[in-house]
């Protein structure tokens, strides 16, 4: 995989609509997918374990603050340089 951790403490077969995951395990398991050759929301969703609304939520959340890219040509979440730096970041933590 890229780089994604199970998340502390839930069962990563839940599908996932809140449940027990911080907001920003979901925003680092995103972003840990959308790396390399991006994903739609739908691979986000099946990967991250979240529903279609909290992929919804997360997405808009994490391109206004410029850390994923939307290809509407393609359906595509890219990370951005921004994004990889919050990954790192979580990582370190």
């Amino acid at each position: 995989m890229t780089g994604l951790i199970p998340s502390r403490g839930t069962n990563p077969g839940n599908n996932d609509s809140g449940g027990n995951r911080s907001s920003e395990e979901k925003i680092y398991a995103i972003l840990s997918i959308a790396q390399n050759k991006g994903a739609t929301k739908m691979q986000i969703m099946a990967k991250a374990f979240i529903s279609h609304e909290t992929a919804t939520g997360c997405l808009e959340k994490l391109k206004q603050q410029g850390l994923i890219d939307y290809n509407a040509g393609t359906g595509v979440y890219l990370i951005t340089e921004k994004g990889r730096q919050r990954i790192i970041e979580y990582a370190n933590v």
